[in-house]
This record gives C-alpha cells, sequence and structure tokens, in this order.
C-alpha cells in the first residue's frame, strides 16, 4: 500500500509518482539519455564549444552547466567550453561564480560574521550616540 507521503510531483515534468527523488523515473531517464548524448559528443570534439554542444545534443545550455557544476561532466579536457558566473555572467569554467565574485561574497560573509559575532559592534553608528536603556 502506498501512502501519499510517498507520492510526489516531478519538479522537472509535474508527473505523479512515488518519491524516491525529486524527479520521476521518465525523467531520470531522459535525463541519463542527454548525460550520455553529450558525453559522447565531447569524446569526439574536444573543440566544440557550449553552444555548439548544446545545438548538436539538443540539450538546454542550463542542463549542460548544471552537469558540469554537479561534476558529471568534466571539461578540463574541453578548452573551448565555458559558461556565465551566476552573479556577474562573466565567462567561468568551474564552479557557479567567478573568482571575483566568489571573493567578494567571503568577504561580505566574514564582514557579517563579524558585526554579528560582537553585539558590541550593533550600536547604532549612524546617530553617534548609545542607547542607556535596560
Amino acid at each position: 500500500m502506498i501512502h501519499l507521503a510517498q507520492l510526489g510531483n516531478c519538479s522537472k515534468c509535474g508527473k505523479l509518482f512515488v518519491k524516491l527523488r525529486n524527479i520521476c523515473p521518465d525523467c531520470i531517464r531522459r535525463e541519463e539519455e542527454e548525460y550520455l548524448s553529450l558525453a559522447n559528443y565531447l569524446r569526439e570534439n574536444k573543440g566544440c564549444t557550449l553552444v555548439e554542444l548544446s545545438e548538436a545534443t539538443k540539450v538546454p545550455i542550463p542542463q549542460i552547466r548544471k552537469y558540469i557544476i554537479e561534476g558529471r561532466i568534466i571539461i578540463s579536457d574541453n578548452p573551448n567550453i565555458e559558461y556565465s558566473c551566476e552573479s556577474c555572467g562573466a565567462m567561468i569554467k568551474k564552479g557557479k561564480t567567478c573568482s571575483k565574485c566568489t571573493e567578494t561574497i567571503n568577504q561580505l560573509a566574514s564582514e557579517a560574521e563579524k558585526r554579528f559575532a560582537d553585539p558590541k559592534k550593533q550600536e547604532n553608528k549612524s546617530s553617534g550616540y548609545r542607547s542607556h536603556l535596560k
């Protein structure tokens, strides 16, 4: 007997299925076929670009990018494949953001961590006075 908690809608196609993953078995199979198509094309066309790869295999660029970020497709042997940074749009070959955006994000996170770690720095600096209320 299947409980309702075991049912879900596929995040790709919306189809109702017994939930083992976020996507249904049909979409899993389709993704595997896409992946194999990409891998075969890359093996034979090491100088292709991302656009050429997408056009030749009919796999959308965002899906190819997802495979690269997940580490399923290694592009180190394919020097012409680049995709855009999620933050600024600069062309990159690994990860989700370029080194400049990663550095900026890390710096902002570090500053926020310091600010919220020390309650004394929570004073109202913009008005130039401290609150003496207890």
